[in-house]
C-alpha cells in the first residue's frame, strides 16, 4: 500500500512539474501584417513580418501632429528558452532609451489561434496580442501595480 501511495504521489508531482508547452513561431503568426490607428492627431502603427527561419521582425511607430515621437524595434525569436519577444525603445533620431546591450524580453506563455500572451520574467508585465476577426489587432501592455493589473491598450486595424 505504501509503495502504491508513493507511486501515485510521484506521478502527480510529475504532472504538476511538467514543462510548459513548446511553442513555435506559427503559434504567433497571426500577428504578421501592417496594423494602424489614427485618432486626434496621433498615428500609431505596428508592422510585423511573417515568420521566416527562427524569427519575425516588428516595429512600432508613434507619430503625434506629424512628428515621430518614439519607436520600438522588435523581434520574436524561437530560442532554447522558448519563443521570446524582444524589444527596444527609441526617441526621434533613433536615440535609444535602454543601454546598448539592454533589451526587454517577454516569453510566450499562452497562445491560441487569436491570442498570444508574452510575460516578462524580471518584472510583473505582460504583452497580450488579440486578433479580432482578421482586421483588428489589440495589443495590451499589462502591469501589476500595487497588487492590481492595469493596462495600456493599443487598438489597430489592418492596412491593405
Amino acid at each position: 500500500m505504501e509503495t502504491l501511495l508513493l507511486c501515485l504521489l510521484w506521478a502527480v508531482q510529475g504532472e504538476v512539474q511538467a514543462p510548459a508547452r513548446d511553442f513555435e513561431l506559427e503559434d504567433v503568426a497571426f500577428i504578421a501584417g501592417v496594423w494602424q490607428n489614427e485618432q486626434d492627431g496621433v498615428h500609431i502603427e505596428e508592422v510585423w513580418s511573417e515568420p521566416n527561419g527562427d524569427s519575425m521582425m516588428g516595429m512600432f511607430r508613434f507619430v503625434q501632429d506629424g512628428k515621430g515621437v518614439f519607436y520600438e524595434m522588435m523581434i520574436i525569436e524561437k530560442t532554447d528558452e522558448g519563443v521570446v519577444l524582444r524589444l527596444k525603445h527609441f526617441n526621434a533620431g533613433l536615440i535609444g532609451w535602454e543601454e546598448k546591450a539592454d533589451v526587454h524580453n517577454f516569453f510566450l506563455e499562452e497562445a491560441s489561434a487569436t491570442e498570444a500572451v508574452f510575460v516578462k520574467r524580471d518584472t510583473p508585465q505582460r504583452l497580450r496580442y488579440t486578433l479580432g476577426g482578421d482586421q483588428e489587432l489589440v495589443v495590451r501592455l499589462e502591469e501589476l501595480k500595487e497588487g492590481e493589473w492595469s493596462a495600456e491598450t493599443f487598438a489597430f486595424k489592418r492596412r491593405h
